[in-house]
């Protein structure tokens, strides 16, 4: 892959929107979720969802080990884990801060660690779902479009594990390419997911 133009990423989130069976759910969710979670409403349901989707985006039948881990959660402990992180969201000094600084991103990782389930993946999947404007979920798929498009030009490999400073880095290429681009954290996922898909 090449550096990604304009035109390319606008074709791709069209084709991710026709192609992609999460498509319409995961844009409703997108749209309620990080209200939920601004005003408490969620529920196990809803971040059980996360987790599913996280795992079931490639379209594979396994399910997803995080999607087992989750489920031997208890609610108490996740609803405090998900509060901590919200509040290291909000009430860091720099939470309208675009790309998160790494301090909001390492407290925000940090609350949901001890979570069954919730590697740093998987916990910016959530994060991506509570914030869409300035989180965006991490893999190794689209770790690596980032590299190909030379906009992670000094890593030669996906982390092993992800870590917060890794995710940091992340975000701020997509941060980037977000705003070189004119486009939108959801729909930079949505065209980097279709390009990597298509290599």
């Amino acid at each position: 892959m090449t550096a990604l133009t304009t035109a390319e990423l606008e074709d791709a989130v069209i084709e991710y929107e026709r192609q992609e069976p999460f498509a319409t759910v995961e844009a409703e969710r997108l749209e309620s979720m990080p209200e939920a979670f601004a005003d408490g409403s969620y529920n196990w349901k809803d971040v059980e969802w996360v987790v599913r989707w996280f795992g079931r985006r490639r379209r594979t039948s396994a399910v997803h080990p995080a999607e087992e881990a989750f489920r031997t959660n208890d609610w108490g402990d996740v609803q405090d884990a998900i509060g901590a992180t919200l509040e290291a969201m909000e009430h860091t000094d720099d939470a309208e801060r675009i790309p998160p600084p790494q301090t909001e991103i390492e407290q925000a990782l940090e609350a949901l660690a001890d979570l069954e389930g919730f590697d740093v993946p998987v916990a910016s999947a959530l994060l991506f779902y509570a914030d869409p404007d300035r989180y965006l979920v991490v893999d190794d798929r689209l770790w690596e479009a980032l590299v190909s498009a030379g906009a992670l030009e000094a890593v030669s490999s996906t982390p092993d594990p992800f870590d917060a400073v890794s995710y940091h880095q992340y975000l701020e290429a997509c941060h980037e390419l977000r705003t070189e681009h004119d486009i939108t954290m959801v729909g930079l996922y949505r065209a980097l997911w279709r390009i990597s898909g298509s290599e």
